[in-house]
């Protein structure tokens, strides 16, 4: 491991990425914003993930209701007829 050493990545993957190039004099201050940026992104992701996870199980447990539902009127109705 002592003689392995990080990629550094070209100008272009750089701009690509929407990285600053190296020579720029506030790329510190351009890549932390560019982080915030990415974080605030995640963050977004992840609320609206929990959202969709909650309204997933609500109709989930909705559909399964139904299911039993239907399954005690089948049955009511099935049981009178005998």
């Amino acid at each position: 491991m002592e003689n392995t050493k990080t990629f550094v990545a070209n100008d272009k993957i750089q701009t690509a990425l929407g990285f600053p190039v190296f020579d720029t004099p506030d790329w510190h201050d351009r890549a932390i914003s560019k982080m915030g940026i990415c974080w605030g992104n995640i963050a977004h992701l992840r609320s609206t993930w929990i959202h969709v996870s909650i309204v997933a199980h609500a109709l989930i447990n909705a559909t399964i209701s139904l299911a039993q539902a239907t399954q005690e009127h089948a049955g009511c109705q099935t049981g009178s007829h005998a």
